[in-house]
């Protein structure tokens, strides 16, 4: 099963799977990064107030998005995007580096979004004081978002470790033009290769020695 799977990722299938997971991947961060992760009520009077405004209450609610309570979430999909123009313009080892770094990034946006399910909960303060001074409790913890995150950490992944493992073998930008520029351009390079200019690709000489040196057939003599 895998001498099977192999060949099948090593060839220009596995670069598309491999460039369209990071891809994707760092697409669902980037949006997951910038949706809002945490609903906040915020005091807008701050901890202490007055002793006339005691029963007053000044709250407010605010939008914490997924990059100011989890910092690798807005840095996976920036790696994730400079790992796919990575791929696509290097090659030997320094391609597969590039795989392992997007793979790195892809982990711990994982394991990031899975801390910080684990850990909120609603009535819970807010992490590192987001959104300015005040008391501020935690009204709302969304659940798709850090979700989507995860999906994109794999994604992530999954493109990284493509990379690293059979990334070498992929196709490289310019192959094609480098095929091309090896085949001397006139007779003074064939020469200075070694090569008879005079010889087609066939081994033989040009078509008019061809026709000089055949042996036409002799007509049959009359009867």
């Amino acid at each position: 099963m895998a001498s099977t799977v192999r060949p099948f990722l090593a060839d220009r299938r596995g670069y598309i799977v491999g460039l369209s997971s990071m891809l994707v991947g760092s697409a669902l961060a980037w949006w997951s990064a910038s949706a809002t992760w945490v609903l906040v009520e915020r005091s807008l009077l701050g901890d202490s107030t007055s002793s006339e405004m005691t029963d007053v209450q000044a709250v407010g609610l605010l939008g914490v998005s997924g990059a100011s309570v989890v910092s690798i979430a807005a840095a996976a999909p920036i790696i994730g995007f400079a790992g796919l123009a990575g791929v696509i313009g290097s090659r030997g080892w320094l391609r597969r580096i590039v795989g392992v770094v997007v793979a790195i990034a892809g982990i711990a946006l994982c394991v990031s979004a899975v801390r910080f399910l684990s850990s909120m909960a609603v009535g819970s303060p807010i992490p590192g004081g987001v959104g300015g001074s005040g008391g501020q409790n935690v009204v709302t913890v969304s659940t798709a978002w850090p979700v989507l995150a995860i999906v994109a950490g794999l994604l992530l992944l999954v493109g990284g470790l493509l990379t690293t493992a059979v990334g070498h073998r992929w196709p490289t930008l310019g192959a094609g033009y480098e095929r091309k520029s090896a085949q001397p351009r006139d007779a003074w390079e064939a020469l200075d290769a070694g090569l008879d200019p005079t010889v087609d690709e066939e081994g033989g000489r040009g078509s008019d020695t061809d026709t000089s040196t055949a042996k036409r057939p002799e007509p049959e003599p009359e009867r």
